[in-house]
């Protein structure tokens, strides 16, 4: 929701999640784009199958878009690299990894606001 005003819901597009390619370690990912999440989310799985750093976490701060239940956050991914167009490398500090009971919510890797803010920095 955007607006004090005048408020403006923005949802997903009509035909989808918006996804761009992105390679980690060199495998190729179609990653989905949330203006709704604060941080990048990448589910157990996957941190799993490409042997990604992590850090244990525990945080009663996260929820749901709609706020009606808590998120179980299990670690965060320590310097989450990927690369964008095969030349632009992108480095996120505080990527969650979300619980495997929350995995069916997240087809691949969701990047959120931190991946548009490290806009502001190249």
């Amino acid at each position: 929701v955007m607006g004090r005003d005048n408020p403006t819901f923005i949802g997903a597009p009509r035909n989808g999640p918006v996804v761009i390619p992105i390679a980690v370690k060199g495998v190729p990912v179609l990653a989905s784009l949330s203006h709704h999440s604060c941080v990048t989310v990448i589910p157990k799985c996957i941190v799993d199958a490409l042997k990604l750093k992590t850090k244990t976490i525990t945080s009663s701060q996260f929820v749901t878009v709609t706020g009606s239940s808590a998120v179980t956050v299990s670690a965060v991914v320590d310097e989450f690299k990927f690369m964008l167009d095969g030349r632009i490398e992108i480095c996120l500090n505080n990527a969650c990894v979300v619980h495997q009971q929350h995995e069916c919510c997240f087809m691949s890797i969701q990047l959120g606001m931190d991946f548009f803010e490290t806009a502001l920095w190249t």
